[in-house]
């Protein structure tokens, strides 16, 4: 947030002592973290028995190195953030976004993702403005 306001001081103040003080309070920095969910694969069930056999092994790394291709490719991270996040997470299941990730188009499938000019709210944000959940006597 400050990084933010110290940009709408004008450029001659910027270079007095206190507004730089100031102003080096302001972090930018700003990290994106893709987690990678792996989908169930053919034969396994809720029990979430996992097949070490060399096959096995094999089957999985395969599935989880073409999701993280398919990812990869969308490069959710380029789209247009909120300036004050400091953290955002985006999520994908078998190479396919799990929920809209600001600034990148749907259907993940296509590998085409491109980022939009439109800036979105954080999902962090969204949270805060919603008012809690009251729970209701019986």
């Amino acid at each position: 947030m400050i990084a933010e306001l110290t940009r709408l001081v004008p450029e001659a103040d910027r270079t007095a002592e206190a507004v730089r003080e100031l102003a080096a309070y302001g972090c930018l920095t700003r990290m994106h973290v893709v987690r990678l969910l792996a989908p169930p694969l053919e034969g396994e069930d809720h029990s979430k028995d996992v097949d070490f056999s060399p096959s096995g092994i094999r089957t999985r790394w395969e599935a989880g190195y073409s999701d993280t291709r398919r990812v990869l490719a969308q490069a959710p991270w380029t789209g247009h953030f909120d300036p004050l996040e400091g953290f955002i997470l985006h999520e994908a299941a078998g190479g396919v976004m799990t929920h809209d990730t600001a600034g990148l188009e749907q259907p993940a499938e296509t590998g085409g993702a491109r980022a939009s000019s439109a800036p979105a709210a954080s999902p962090a944000r969204e949270k805060l403005a919603r008012p809690p959940l009251r729970a209701v006597g019986h």
